[in-house]
């Protein structure tokens, strides 16, 4: 064990060097002065990987603008169909419907309100929606 040990001195960077090649995704800067600091920068080709993955794999609606308002336009419409089905629906319901928050639910809402294409009738409790039908979009 004492020569194993005796062996292994002064190749701690070397093995770090060799690990960081081996399973790539950064680049390393080591400085030396008084101590030394080893920089792991990640790759910005490997955070794009990882975002993309992670992205399909949630189901993810972000990226570009028209990815984004077409997203938006699919609730939109789904939104009107459910309430079409059901004006007493809530948010909260038509957020555990859809799979999305209540807030994006709201705005939804709130952007089919400014186009003319749903309206509440009565209070916010025991009103209901009325989807308006040949309404500007």
């Amino acid at each position: 064990m004492g020569s194993d040990y005796i062996e292994k001195i002064g190749t701690g960077i070397n093995r770090i060097k060799q690990a960081v090649a081996t399973h790539g995704g950064t680049d390393l800067d080591i400085r030396y002065n008084d101590f030394f600091t080893i920089i792991f920068r990640v790759k910005t080709a490997a955070i794009k990987a990882q975002t993309a993955v992670k992205g399909l794999a949630a189901g993810s609606e972000k990226g570009s603008e028209k990815g984004s308002e077409k997203s938006a336009e699919k609730s939109s419409e789904k939104i009107l169909r459910l309430l079409a089905g059901n004006p007493n629906l809530i948010i909260a319901e038509l957020a555990e419907q859809l799979a999305i928050s209540t807030r994006a639910v709201e705005k939804n809402i709130r952007k089919l309100q400014e186009n003319g294409r749903l309206q509440r009738i009565g209070p916010a409790k025991g009103g209901h929606w009325q989807v308006l039908e040949g309404a500007d979009e």
